[in-house]
């Protein structure tokens, strides 16, 4: 996970090289108190959360859980 700014975050799979477009999973914002994510892998699209702590778990089960089978 990589800041962006204060209130955006890259989410990424290190396994991957720097170069591969396919390491970035998703982007996080927070917006007017939720936080938004917008899937890069697992489908495009977007989904919204009340925390932080429950948006990343998302990401790691839509993403990273299905990128290890």
């Amino acid at each position: 996970m990589t800041a962006v700014n204060e209130h955006s975050w890259r989410i990424c799979d290190e396994r991957l090289d720097e170069e591969d477009a396919m390491r970035v999973l998703a982007f996080i914002e927070r917006r007017r108190g939720a936080f938004r994510i917008t899937w890069l892998v697992g489908g495009r699209g977007w989904a919204v959360f009340r925390d932080f702590e429950t948006a990343l778990r998302a990401v790691r089960t839509r993403c990273l859980d299905s990128t290890l089978d």
